[in-house]
């Protein structure tokens, strides 16, 4: 429910930026691009100056939580820190499966920031040329990913497995990137292959950030998200400027949706491989402490 907020932003994002593009373009001598930074960059800053003085580090001293609610929030803290061993950061560096979990989140990015970069521009490659039109049919997409991504996670949390949820997941996005491909010159079956595409997507960081906190524990757990983090999000520059090149290399984005389509369906892969190991090391304690 969480990770609605990244679906919505853009259903939301596609109809207001499309609106000011198609009708504010020209007003005041500025172009529409340069309207689209002023409206929507203005609120983000001011939402952020909102928030460094509406969150505190301390539970204590929040004013939007009762005094029984910071109670239970303090004990169940301590009581995680009590129970939690960590390694140090050296050994974290040569963990198999953070290395793993990284290149999982690397190329998830990559589809992400494919998808909400050059969805307009590949639905205007399918005939569209209104700013508008553009922006509500990027907004399909973002409706049919919010219906997944909840349908996902539930099932997910009913059945208790993750393996198969988070590799149709990636498939879903990869097949999708494919068809985005194939049904080019077809707006209706392009938009089609856009939802597919997103709804295999937006379907993935919920269920990804249940792994590293399956095994990571204490100090070694906050620096192992952050690790994942950190470097996984370096495909927010990765992937434009890929696109970009072989866009301009080939003239044709065709080579880039392929690429990303391939890394999708590697780390498809990577999963089930991680969660095999995971499951294995689980059988090995069990024995360990058995015998």
């Amino acid at each position: 429910m969480f990770y609605i907020a990244l679906a919505s932003s853009g259903v939301i994002g596609g109809l207001v930026s499309g609106s000011i593009l198609g009708f504010l373009s020209g007003v005041g001598g500025m172009r529409g691009w340069q309207w689209l930074i002023l409206c929507e960059g203005i609120p983000t800053v001011l939402l952020g100056v909102y928030i460094y003085f509406r969150m505190s580090e301390d539970i204590r001293r929040v004013s939007w939580l009762s005094a029984a609610e910071k109670d239970h929030l303090s004990a169940v803290l301590a009581a995680e820190n009590r129970d939690k061993v960590s390694h140090g950061f050296m050994h974290l560096l040569g963990h198999g499966r953070i290395w793993s979990l990284v290149l999982i989140y690397f190329v998830y990015n990559m589809g992400l920031y494919a998808i909400s970069f050059w969805m307009p521009t590949l639905v205007q490659k399918m005939g569209v040329s209104d700013s508008f039109t553009i922006g509500v049919l990027t907004a399909l997409p973002g409706v049919c990913a919010i219906v997944r991504m909840l349908a996902f996670g539930f099932s997910a949390d009913r059945r208790k497995e993750r393996k198969w949820h988070l590799i149709t997941a990636f498939s879903m996005a990869a097949l999708g990137f494919v068809l985005c491909v194939v049904w080019q010159n077809q707006p209706v079956l392009g938009v089609i292959a856009l939802c597919i595409a997103n709804m295999g997507v937006r379907s993935i960081p919920a269920l990804f950030w249940s792994l590293p906190t399956a095994f990571l524990t204490g100090v070694t757990a906050a620096a192992g998200i952050a690790m994942i983090n950190s470097i996984g999000n370096r495909a927010g520059f990765v992937s434009p400027y890929m696109i970009g090149y072989l866009k301009d290399l080939t003239g044709r984005t065709d080579t880039a949706l392929y690429v990303i389509a391939i890394g999708l369906v590697i780390v498809a892969v990577a999963v089930g491989c991680v969660l095999r190991r995971r499951r294995s090391v689980r059988v090995a304690e069990f024995l360990r402490h058995a015998f």
